[in-house]
């Protein structure tokens, strides 16, 4: 009897200590998730700034506050 509870609790906690690395491994995979999707808002934030600055640059070539093509 002793010893089937002994493998009962050796087996539970073979599990949970399964159970914390895939919660690890998880968490992980979230924090990589959310630091790409940092790095694309960046490369969103100089992308269209560099919209705003080039259309201001064409604008003042073209003579136009509207940003027209005459």
């Amino acid at each position: 009897m002793e010893q089937t509870i002994q493998s009962k609790d050796e087996a539970f906690s073979k599990i949970n200590q399964s159970y914390n690395q895939l919660a690890s491994l998880f968490d992980e995979y979230i924090k990589g998730f959310e630091d790409s999707i940092e790095t694309q808002k960046l490369f969103l934030r100089n992308n269209l700034r560099s919209q705003e600055l080039l259309n201001s640059k064409i604008k003042k070539f073209n003579g136009s506050k509207e940003g027209g093509t005459e």
